[in-house]
């Protein structure tokens, strides 16, 4: 029983260095099987963190002269098959829970062009608050800040920031503004 142990501690050692590098073992982040991690940006990760199952973290600089980053605070837990990709900043307080099947983005990816020709900037900084609980395929887009001690129902499309306290549910579709094309 005890190399049993033993071995499974040595293999959860092995997946967190694989995914996030040793800062991962010093602060006992607990990683889960088949995650990802494209790290190109400062990643700071709190004590405490988990990860489920086939999570995607990606930290990557999309613009000339842009540093992107991540942090997620201490004791925050993420359920299987979360991604997070970053190409400006995202922040992610304490003790919050991610349900499964949840994006957090603060990309677009592509560009919006405008009547006018110019470019819409495609990424804005995304701030989510201590406890925030995240219910399962929400989506967190560019330019959101969550206030602490808030809920975000499943199913969620949450474009706007909110604040603490408060409980978000489902977003309707509508039409926002106009615009003539998109770009990569």
């Amino acid at each position: 029983m005890r190399w049993q142990r033993l071995l499974m501690g040595a293999i959860a050692v092995a997946r967190a260095v694989r995914c996030l590098g040793w800062q991962a073992v010093r602060q006992r982040v607990l990683v889960g099987s088949g995650c990802r991690a494209a790290l190109a940006g400062p990643t700071l990760i709190g004590r405490g963190v988990r990860f489920g199952r086939d999570c995607g973290v990606a930290v990557v600089a999309r613009q000339r002269g842009v540093t992107s980053g991540l942090e997620i605070g201490e004791y925050t837990s993420f359920q299987d098959r979360v991604r997070i990709n970053v190409a400006y900043q995202v922040r992610i307080g304490v003790r919050c829970a991610v349900s499964w099947d949840v994006d957090i983005l603060d990309t677009d990816f592509h560009h919006l062009i405008e009547s006018d020709g110019s470019q819409a900037p495609n990424a804005a900084a995304v701030c989510i608050g201590d406890r925030v609980w995240i219910g399962t395929e929400a989506k967190i887009l560019k330019g959101v800040v969550l206030g602490s001690d808030r809920v975000v129902a499943a199913g969620s499309v949450v474009t706007k920031s909110f604040q603490a306290g408060s409980l978000t549910v489902r977003v309707p579709v509508r039409r926002v503004r106009a615009i003539h094309g998109w770009r990569l």
